[in-house]
């Protein structure tokens, strides 16, 4: 185990566990926890994929397969529907067999929907089942759980409300509402 409490280097991490703000390895088949896991020679996948809530997001995992921290980008460019998003996240990878992979991840989610007064954050917990279709592409698609915080001021002209359409039966946990959804899309290891 290597820690520290904000850079973390090592040479190799070959079954340990690096725990830091920003965890930096050569290479890894460990654990790796924090906000920014770099591991210099594997496992930059960019992911194109769409979910209940925006039709085009872009995702780039750092870490290992084993572990990593995912940054988010997001858009929904049609008219009356336009809503922007920025997140980021963990995730958690295990091999199933030689093709199929299963990861689960928590991201946190900002959005803006034309009005800086306020920016909806949504919670969001997905997993999903992953397939080698080739060498360096991969297809997933899989469950996952949101929690919205808005502050519920009301979205600029052409913007879209966050929730999911209503087929998506929300329900209210607080001062949340929350729904269950989905994502699906294709990875480039």
């Amino acid at each position: 185990m290597q820690l520290a409490g904000l850079v973390n280097i090592a040479k190799g991490n070959s079954s340990g566990v690096q725990i830091g703000l920003i965890n930096i390895a050569d290479s890894s088949s460990g654990y790796m926890i924090g906000l920014f896991n770099i591991v210099r020679n594997k496992h930059r996948p960019l992911s194109v994929f769409s979910n209940e809530i925006l039709p085009l997001n872009l995702s780039f995992k750092l870490g290992s397969r084993r572990s990593y921290s995912i940054l988010l980008a997001g858009l929904d460019p049609r008219d009356n529907e336009k809503a922007y998003m920025l997140g980021l996240g963990l995730g958690i990878g295990a091999a199933l067999a030689p093709k199929w992979s299963f990861n689960t991840e928590l991201t946190i989610q900002y959005y803006y929907l034309g009005n800086w007064k306020s920016l909806p954050t949504v919670y969001r917990l997905q997993t999903s089942l992953q397939w080698q279709l080739a060498k360096k592409i991969a297809l997933f698609a899989g469950p996952s759980f949101s929690m919205d915080y808005a502050n519920h001021v009301d979205p600029g002209s052409s913007y879209k409300r966050l929730l999911p359409s209503a087929s998506y039966h929300t329900f209210y946990l607080g001062n949340a509402t929350a729904w269950f959804g989905w994502s699906a899309g294709i990875n480039f290891l």
